[in-house]
């Protein structure tokens, strides 16, 4: 069973787990699967579309795919001697055929990747990020094409940017402020204005040191703007956080689930918390405990759903959030891939979360081995970097609102990937019922380059057919 809780005492909830389990047929199949390095299964094989990936290709909490029609558009950066580059490819479903590449601009390093929304008219809008500075923003000059693009705008400071698009076709971008001093809001308007930036979140001032606040959008059907902010801050993450708000009229005002309303810039404690740990860290450094990504989508109704990865209480607890129609949130403990691979759990690097028109909800989750790259149940930083093709890719999909899921490997055991991603609605990209999202990750390493060298990976997109 599960327990509902007030907002506010949420970060006291004790977790229930899933009561029932429902598997794939084809759960291990793929272990004697296509010696290919990369697995074909029913999601649609992989297609290679660039080999100029860099070592943070497709990372990053906002949307780097959306699909439009017959059209599937995919963004990340590309390295070379010259520096960091964002691109972007266009997949006509059609014909099953890929457009050049565009390269969208110059970034000032492997934090300034791009996300992608599109509006109702099918014009394509990415926001490229920078590192503590002016991030950029294009808009296509062709409806459901990438192939030419608008001037290049100024689109306010700050990193690790995630975008929406209204019902009047408004950008909602949100992104760390400069100076790691919280999370921005910005909007640009149909006649290509921008607002000043607003602070939604801010930082406390007794935290010193390091501070992320990863954010997350998405605009449900009724026009509803959902926003997800994961809270770093303090030396080694002293204290991080989980919280939720929305705005009902497109950012003029904030409110917990519950409608009660958010003074903004708000503290964590303001909002619906999810999450909300200040235990004791460990001497060495691990990976963030508390790690969300951006995952936020919308049911049919307007229902929110957060997914995020937790090392509070466990090792890779993995935890489905959703709130009714009062605002009252349930958390439950998915548990289908512990099951499945027991010697397995996420660190949180890779934790993606989509859902389609028939409200069907994916999970898809990379899997580490429980081994000496954790210590006292926490992932260390290093385990992220790892080079050892010793991973997994998991799809888990459930059309009971998390109840029951299904598991499906996406890519073939011993075959390397990293920092996967996947399509998620992010206001007009509504997913057809039916087939799993669009999923983009690279092979190769993802750990920092040495002094003059330039990695290169693979970049590849696994589409449904």
């Amino acid at each position: 069973m599960t327990r509902k809780t007030s907002p506010k005492l949420l970060n006291l909830l004790r977790f229930s787990p899933l009561l029932t389990l429902a598997f794939a047929a084809a759960n291990e199949s793929h272990a004697a699967a296509s010696p290919r390095n990369h697995l074909q299964t029913n999601a649609g094989g992989p297609a290679l579309i660039a080999t100029n990936g860099s070592e943070r290709a497709t990372t990053g909490a906002g949307n780097k795919i959306v699909t439009f029609a017959d059209k599937t558009h995919v963004v990340w950066q590309k390295s070379a001697k010259r520096g960091y580059f964002n691109k972007i490819r266009t997949l006509d479903r059609a014909t099953g055929e890929w457009s050049k590449e565009f390269s969208l601009n110059e970034g000032v390093d492997n934090h300034a990747r791009p996300v992608i929304t599109v509006d109702r008219e099918g014009h394509l809008h990415v926001v490229l990020s920078g590192h503590n500075s002016t991030m950029s923003y294009r808009r296509s000059l062709r409806p459901n094409d990438g192939s030419e693009w608008g001037p290049v705008e100024a689109a306010g400071v700050g990193t690790y940017p995630s975008i929406a698009c209204g019902r009047d076709n408004r950008i909602f971008m949100a992104a760390r402020a400069h100076g790691q001093k919280g999370a921005d809001f910005y909007i640009r308007t149909p006649d290509g204005k921008w607002s000043e930036g607003l602070r939604l979140v801010k930082r406390a001032k007794e935290y010193s040191g390091y501070a992320g606040f990863t954010t997350g959008l998405t605009v449900d059907r009724q026009g509803t703007l959902h926003f997800i902010c994961n809270v770093y801050e303090g030396k080694s993450g002293k204290h991080q956080a989980l919280c939720y708000m929305r705005s009902p009229d497109e950012g003029k005002t904030w409110r917990t689930a519950a409608g009660n309303p958010v003074k903004i810039p708000a503290r964590p404690e303001d909002m619906d918390l999810l999450l909300d740990d200040s235990t004791p860290r460990l001497k060495v450094v691990t990976w963030p405990w508390i790690n969300s990504r951006g995952n936020i989508v919308a049911d049919s109704q307007g229902s929110p759903f957060v997914a995020y990865v937790s090392h509070v209480e466990r090792p890779g607890e993995v935890i489905l959030a959703s709130a009714d129609k009062d605002g009252q949130w349930t958390q439950r403990r998915v548990t289908a891939a512990e099951n499945a691979f027991s010697d397995l759990r996420p660190m949180g690097v890779s934790v993606a979360l989509s859902i389609d028109s028939a409200d069907t909800l994916h999970l898809l989750l990379e899997l580490t081995p429980l081994d000496d790259g954790w210590t006292q149940g926490k992932p260390l930083r290093t385990t992220v970097f790892r080079e050892e093709p010793v991973k997994r890719l998991v799809l888990l999909s459930s059309r009971d609102r998390g109840k029951t899921f299904k598991v499906q490997s996406i890519v073939k055991p011993g075959a390397m990937f990293n920092m996967a991603t996947m399509e998620r609605p992010t206001g007009v990209n509504e997913l057809p019922a039916g087939r799993p999202p669009p999923i983009l990750y690279f092979d190769g390493t993802c750990r920092y380059p040495k002094p003059g060298e330039v990695i290169n990976n693979n970049v590849f997109l696994v589409a449904p057919k």
